[in-house]
């Protein structure tokens, strides 16, 4: 049975099904498109085709023998299955229904409080699986399925010299990327968020130069990010907009339909960790004057930060045993909380065995396998929230797909940290605007310094220098924690739940109270909301 949401587009006999944009040889498909495209390939050339798409689509098609499910490079929608009976859908709670009595393990409920999300084909319910990036699911008439490859990240690294060249390389590269998305958005309104950091600097900068002026730009009220998006929306020349936390009411999104949708649409699945706080800003948005209805969002996700969530002892060294790149992944991915030794164990095994049976996993690679993990099973889990939460239509610049294999050229030493990224991206910023790139941790930094003591003054002096990073980088980190931990403010009495964070004002405070030993990372509380709420 296909049982999927009226978004979907489908043929006259419902056998072919697809969703979302796409670039095929040069030419835009729209949802309609995609169904034509694969009601007349053939099916044993699906995977020799599938290469030649680039965009955010998902397709399920029905034959005689089987169902096939087949997903874009990035997994940028979820799909639930079961081979059983079969079943496919995108809505979990429609699958989950008919298997409640099926029991959360407790490897899955672990995994899920320490890293928010659920990794591999798993779900929170052991008889549903989802789909994964890049990859043919198909599932046959007897109860057995079987999982086909055809995109693999950083598949075949070229590592070539940095140099001038290879920069004008990765600016053209970006040209044709936004060309391609301004394509997608078709006149429409582009809503952007910025952030204040490096990639929707970037996206604004870039629908800038490719002269697209139907942008609107917006900050959310955190740290120094307001200062630093209205500088940038000024400088590019977009409308922006403050959006501020009196604008939208915590307990409004934790009330809505909205929450209780994607609650039980997706995150009982084990795959969501949106905060009420942000759907309250996602309404708060629907009724803003300056955003149109049919507006497209643009996000800046990308795979660059893989680099930044890959453990340097990785970088150097030809060959590691999986076990110590599952401990390396675990630590730059998982959060322990509140769990002991033994809890932790069960969670970098299960992300051991992960590896072991991924293809694309190789201790001969630990670098690209730990940048790997990231594509496969973080990213995805960002992508599902975007695409899942209507009524914006979504693109990702910076996941275009040669965008994203352009840096199979770049050397592991200059992707660790997203260190070349970061510099082509000021870079560029001078280049287009003759002015310095100001971000939000400067003024943070520098605001920091100018309220500090002279101890504190000299200490951040360190901590913020070529010495500073070098320490951070080397075993002495543990220790250096330590004492920022002790010099710094973090130890503030917390008696509240959004004295942990701010986003958590929905916990009630007296199971926060009980709960709280001072190790829950914050998207503890979350996870366990989610996990309540699993029939």
């Amino acid at each position: 049975m296909i049982d999927l949401t009226e978004d979907w587009a489908t043929n006259t006999n419902k056998n072919v099904y697809a969703i979302g944009n796409a670039f095929y040889k040069g030419e835009v498909l729209d949802k309609k498109d995609l169904v034509g495209l694969f009601s007349n390939i053939k099916h044993k050339n699906i995977p020799r085709d599938l290469p030649n798409l680039n965009g955010f689509w998902s397709a399920v098609i029905r034959t005689d023998h089987n169902i096939k499910i087949l997903s874009d490079h990035v997994g940028s929608r979820a799909i639930f299955y079961n081979e059983e009976l079969p079943f496919v859908t995108d809505d979990f709670s429609n699958i989950h229904a008919k298997f409640s009595d099926s029991c959360l393990s407790r490897e899955t409920e672990l995994e899920f409080m320490m890293s928010s999300y659920v990794s591999g084909k798993r779900t929170t319910n052991p008889k549903i699986k989802k789909t994964e990036p890049g990859t043919i699911v198909s599932i046959g008439n007897k109860g057995s399925s079987d999982i086909d490859r055809y995109y693999v990240y950083r598949n075949d690294p070229d590592p070539q010299p940095i140099t001038d060249q290879l920069y004008v390389k990765w600016k053209q590269n970006l040209k044709n990327a936004f060309e391609r998305s301004i394509k997608i958005t078709n006149g429409r309104q582009i809503l952007l968020g910025l952030s204040g950091g490096y990639d929707s600097r970037l996206i604004a900068m870039m629908l800038d130069r490719v002269g697209y002026d139907n942008v609107v730009t917006f900050t959310m009220d955190t740290g120094y990010d307001q200062q630093v998006g209205e500088k940038i929306a000024n400088t590019v020349g977009f409308d922006w907009f403050p959006l501020n936390k009196e604008d939208a009411v915590e307990y409004e999104g934790y009330e809505s339909d909205l929450w209780l949708k994607v609650i039980n649409k997706l995150g009982k699945s084990g795959m969501y960790y949106r905060w009420p706080m942000n759907i309250a800003y996602d309404l708060s948005l629907l009724n803003h004057p300056l955003v149109e209805q049919n507006a497209v969002r643009m996000w800046g996700h990308q795979l660059y930060a893989g680099g930044d969530k890959t453990a340097r002892d990785l970088l150097h060294g030809s060959s590691q045993d999986l076990q110590t790149i599952a401990d390396s992944i675990y630590t730059a991915n998982y959060n322990k909380q509140r769990f002991g030794q033994k809890e932790v164990k069960v969670v970098k095994n299960r992300i051991e065995e992960n590896l072991l049976n991924k293809s694309w996993a190789s201790k001969y690679r630990p670098f690209e396998t730990s940048e790997r993990w990231y594509w496969h099973e973080r990213l995805p889990n960002f992508l599902f929230r975007d695409s899942f939460l209507r009524p914006y239509d979504v693109w990702y610049p910076l996941l275009d797909k040669n965008v994203v294999e352009f840096w199979n050229y770049i050397p592991a030493e200059d992707r660790y940290g997203k260190q070349l990224y970061h510099a082509w991206v000021k870079q560029l910023w001078r280049e287009t605007y003759d002015t310095e790139f100001i971000d939000e941790e400067t003024i943070r930094r520098q605001e920091q310094m100018r309220n500090s003591d002279l101890f504190n003054y000299l200490y951040l002096s360190i901590k913020y220098s070529k010495l500073g990073d070098t320490v951070s980088e080397s075993k002495l980190k543990p220790y250096a924690k330590v004492l920022d931990n002790l010099i710094s403010d973090s130890e503030s009495v917390i008696n509240k739940p959004a004295d942990l964070d701010s986003r958590l004002e929905f916990v009630d405070n007296e199971y926060f109270q009980k709960e709280y030993t001072g190790s829950e990372h914050y998207r503890y509380f979350l996870v366990s909301e989610l996990l309540s709420r699993i029939d």
